[in-house]
């Protein structure tokens, strides 16, 4: 577990600028509702690193960890390999640690463990935090493809995934719009880096007129879309 807890410090600084982004779009997002609609959203959010120490999580996905991988033995080949296709998707092959020269068995059991290394992070945060995920009165907001019971809907919580035409988790996709000849909207869709690759042909670039979004990230200056 020691590549985990060396991992942390090496993602914080790129989570940290998500972060940073993600909270001045949700701003944008409470200004606009309450402009639209006359609503005013009290709001807070919430970092996991801020509201428990780390190495009391860490020592809790140790102790998750044989019964996770158990669990996921348990599994039909079929489910296993949507575990592992999951796990895929998330994995940087080249980044921290370099798995490059891996053989394909090394690496598919390098996705197996991050899988289920994910399933207990996802367990260990819900009994560090539950506390807050049973608060009374509020609506908790979060994105999870877990399998186990506490990475499923919970009651008075709402699943932020991914869009209606894709699957593709919107934090390590691009999104992209499908737009008619009017350049109305016909598909939000948040594609991988091996979809991207296969459409960035025809792919073309709409510059936003929004100066608001704008000053938020560079990310809004340019929109991409495909016919």
């Amino acid at each position: 577990m020691s590549r985990l807890l060396s991992a942390k410090f090496s993602g914080r600084k790129q989570s940290d600028k998500y972060t940073i982004s993600f909270e001045k779009l949700l701003n944008y997002f409470v200004k606009k509702v309450e402009e639209q609609n006359g609503i005013k959203l009290d709001y807070k959010l919430v970092i996991a690193r801020d509201m428990y120490d780390t190495k009391d999580l860490y020592k809790k996905i140790e102790e998750y960890y044989p019964s996770m991988l158990d669990e996921f033995n348990k599994l039909s080949n079929e489910e296993k390999d949507v575990w592992i296709k999951r796990a895929r998707t998330n994995f940087l092959i080249k980044g921290n640690i370099d798995y490059s020269n891996l053989s394909i068995d090394e690496l598919n059991n390098k996705f197996i463990e991050a899988r289920v290394n994910n399933e207990c992070f996802l367990a260990a945060d819900y009994d560090l935090r539950i506390d807050f995920w049973e608060r009374m009165n509020s609506i908790s907001l979060f994105g999870t493809w877990g399998k186990t019971p506490c990475a499923s809907p919970t009651d008075g919580g709402l699943h932020l995934k991914s869009t209606r035409s894709s699957n593709t988790d919107f934090w390590i996709g691009t999104g992209v719009f499908k737009l008619d000849e009017n350049n109305n909207i016909l598909e939000e869709l948040i594609l991988s880096h091996t979809q991207y690759n296969d459409k960035k042909d025809s792919i073309k670039f709409l510059e936003s007129d929004n100066d608001e979004l704008k000053q938020i990230s560079r990310n809004f200056n340019l929109f991409p879309y495909i016919r």
